[in-house]
């Protein structure tokens, strides 16, 4: 009876601990939120650790990590350059790959004007949006077009400059003055975009990828979830998420 009731006591003790576990805080890119989040709540369910998700521009949330030195897992929409950097700056002691996304011009579904190229697409006369170079999308585009001289043209042929790819998208499916930007193809599929993979956007891709801080709390856990991200079975959610429309 004594053996049975301390047993009661460790377990409820134990469980006492769990609850006050802190959640573990993910800082993650917009254009990954529909993905992601059936797949945190999945490792919700499962382990009972609860998971707070935070959104925000790629680079506007490695500044808040490097300035409030707080967060558990970093899930940025491309690992260059942000995961990179603060790996180097040790700032993220693990970085796992899960998925691959590419740059592609999208445009409304019922814009007709004929475009197969970066160069084409700033002659057409179609407005364009670009995506705020805090986001990764912006990020890579940059580096992708600079070189060449179009991405110089292309901000200077475009109407509006928005903070995330997802607000980008979501503007051009809205039919409004904004008909085309360049965006992820995966956003473009989640968003009912018609894709155009333009040659000056050969390679112009992103591995997303979760970075584990070196400012978790709790690194076994965190450690645990990034593992949970990776596995088989989610790591393949993942990428049919990415590849269909949003409901």
């Amino acid at each position: 009876m004594k053996r049975s009731l301390a047993a009661a006591c460790a377990t409820l003790a134990l469980l006492g601990c769990a609850e006050k576990a802190p959640p573990l805080v993910v800082y993650c890119a917009p254009s990954l939120r529909t993905a992601i989040e059936p797949i945190v709540a999945n490792y919700q369910s499962e382990s009972g650790r609860t998971v707070a998700l935070q959104y925000g521009p790629s680079g506007a949330l490695e500044t808040q990590i490097r300035l409030s030195g707080r967060g558990d897992l970093f899930l940025p929409a491309s690992s260059e350059p942000f995961l990179a950097r603060m790996e180097a700056d040790g700032l993220v002691t693990r970085v796992v790959p899960l998925a691959t996304m590419r740059l592609v011009v999208a445009t409304h579904p019922d814009e007709t004007t004929p475009v197969a190229s970066v160069a084409e697409l700033i002659g057409s006369g179609i407005p364009i949006g670009l995506c705020n170079e805090q986001a990764a999308a912006g990020a890579v585009a940059r580096a992708a077009l600079e070189p060449s001289g179009l991405w110089t043209q292309l901000s200077e042929k475009s109407i509006a400059s928005l903070p995330t790819v997802t607000e980008l998208a979501e503007a051009v499916r809205n039919g409004g003055r904004l008909r085309a930007a360049i965006v992820w193809d995966a956003t473009a599929r989640q968003f009912g975009l018609r894709e155009i993979a333009c040659p000056e956007l050969a390679g112009a891709e992103a591995v997303v990828a979760v970075g584990v801080l070196s400012t978790a709390r709790d690194t076994e856990a965190a450690v645990r979830l990034a593992e949970h991200l990776a596995s088989d079975g989610q790591r393949e959610r993942l990428r049919r998420a990415l590849s269909q429309p949003s409901p």
